[in-house]
């Protein structure tokens, strides 16, 4: 799944004209589909990371790939702009969790740690011990 967020861009940008004259749409509206995979993408990072370290990172792969399934048939299928427009943001927060993934996963072979326990021993660390509970 590593390479499913520059596929879905890469892949998709060179049929912007061709999107705008289907659908009917200006190059404004066709390039809100853009937008809205972006806006999507950085959304689903956000939820993504503190659900897969709840519930795992392979169940929440599968759901997400599953969504990422299920919203590049409704893009393909779209027939308004407004619909690609929503079906582009649906399927930027399926493709996320790749990226999620890979990062957790490095953490794992590395043995680096999450940035959050980093911070919170950091803050910690600068608290005097008269004041830690």
């Amino acid at each position: 799944p590593r390479n499913l967020g520059p596929l879905t861009t890469d892949m998709y940008l060179p049929s912007l004209p061709d999107i705008a004259q289907k659908l009917g749409a200006t190059t404004a509206q066709v390039q809100l589909t853009v937008s809205s995979y972006l806006v999507g993408f950085a959304l689903g990072q956000i939820v993504y990371g503190p659900v897969s370290d709840r519930h795992g990172r392979k169940p929440v792969l599968f759901a997400a790939i599953a969504l990422y399934c299920v919203a590049t048939l409704a893009c393909a299928l779209s027939t308004s702009i407004e619909m690609l427009i929503a079906a582009r943001f649906v399927q930027a927060l399926g493709v996320t969790t790749s990226t999620i993934s890979d990062w957790q996963a490095a953490q794992v072979q590395t043995g680096t740690r999450c940035p959050h326990q980093s911070c919170r021993e950091m803050h910690q660390s600068r608290i005097p011990s008269s004041h830690r509970r």
